[in-house]
């Protein structure tokens, strides 16, 4: 049987409480998408190395992080990552035309983006070209002062951006996190944009604790919803430990 003490709330950042979950439970399937499945103790270890890629590319506590991807394990490791160095993540529609996600990328402050060459049959190469010319040599684009870095997953990656791979191949001292600088448990997570049906999109700024205690507290009240209604990162909060399942390639990003 399953207690509401079983999933009492306490505050930790996203990188302790991938920590705590990877240390009670490192062999039990964290994550499984598209066939592809990560223990907790795996999940942690793409984490860290990922974060410690983002690092070394000037990524900080503070920084507006955007993701466009569709469904993958790729896309979950870049937001516990971000998390981990208590950068703020941006998801990025994937049925966002040019103009809308130019908007996002300006009105967030994105310094870093990770985005897909190709998913489905959109060309988001040569939709970002569109808005983001620098990217076939040097940035920042003068259009996007603050986007220093693009990485691109996939086989189209343009002069000015980066591979996705080489985050856990980049050269160099490990960049340890700011000492007076630490990542807090009510940190900002994420801004997350709506559809854009009507108008431009318009971002909603979430804290950690609003992302993880509130689904908490559904999944306590249902217990199909703790295996059904809670993300990867939620899971990392709760003291019981069920796989995040996503589904084939979804036209939008991840639900969080």
């Amino acid at each position: 049987m399953i207690h509401a003490t079983d999933h009492a709330w306490s505050a930790h950042t996203c990188g302790q409480s991938l920590a705590r979950a990877a240390t009670r439970w490192p062999d039990q399937q964290a994550l499984l998408i598209d066939g592809e499945s990560r223990t907790y103790s795996q999940l942690l270890n793409d984490v860290q190395q990922t974060a410690t890629g983002l690092r070394r590319l000037g990524l900080k506590r503070g920084d507006h992080f955007a993701i466009c991807m569709g469904n993958t394990r790729e896309w979950c490791t870049l937001f516990l990552a971000a998390g981990t160095i208590g950068a703020v993540t941006v998801p990025i529609n994937t049925r966002f035309k040019a103009d809308e996600i130019a908007y996002c990328l300006r009105q967030a402050d994105v310094r870093m983006l990770a985005i897909a060459d190709r998913f489905l049959s959109i060309d988001f190469i040569a939709m970002l070209r569109s808005v983001v010319p620098g990217l076939d040599s040097a940035l920042p684009d003068p259009a996007f002062p603050l986007l220093s870095t693009i990485i691109v997953a996939g086989h189209n990656v343009p002069a000015g951006c980066r591979p996705l791979e080489t985050l856990t191949r980049l050269d160099g001292q490990e960049v340890a996190p700011t000492a007076t600088d630490p990542v807090q448990p009510d940190d900002t997570l994420l801004i997350q944009y709506t559809s854009g049906t009507t108008a431009y999109p318009k971002g909603r700024c979430c804290h950690t604790p609003a992302c993880c205690a509130t689904p908490l507290k559904w999944a306590v009240a249902s217990t199909f919803g703790l295996a059904t209604a809670i993300s990867a990162v939620v899971r990392c909060f709760t003291r019981r430990a069920p796989p995040c399942r996503f589904s084939a390639p979804s036209r939008r990003a991840p639900a969080i």
